[in-house]
């Protein structure tokens, strides 16, 4: 899974239940950048728990909405523009 996925091993298999820490928000985004979904709307959903952020309702199938949405909340928890300057 690390191979695949560029995410480190020991993140794989840490308690992220409060979101990782340690790594900066390029790691991340990084480590999305990798990720290939059938779906549109799994990328975002993929990076909701490495960013400990909550969309109130997961609708499936919304599309390009799902990453608006994930932007939206996780400028909640992080509100710095200079994060999303790729």
């Amino acid at each position: 899974l690390e191979n695949t996925t560029g995410i480190p091993r020991a993140v794989l298999t840490a308690d992220n239940s409060e979101g990782v820490h340690g790594h900066t928000f390029w790691e991340i985004m990084s480590w999305a950048s990798r990720r290939q979904t059938s779906r549109v709307e799994d990328m975002a959903y993929s990076l909701v728990r490495l960013f400990h952020v909550s969309l109130t309702s997961i609708a499936y199938r919304e599309g390009q909405r799902a990453f608006p949405r994930l932007v939206e909340a996780i400028l909640g928890r992080y509100p710095s523009w200079e994060n999303f300057a790729w």
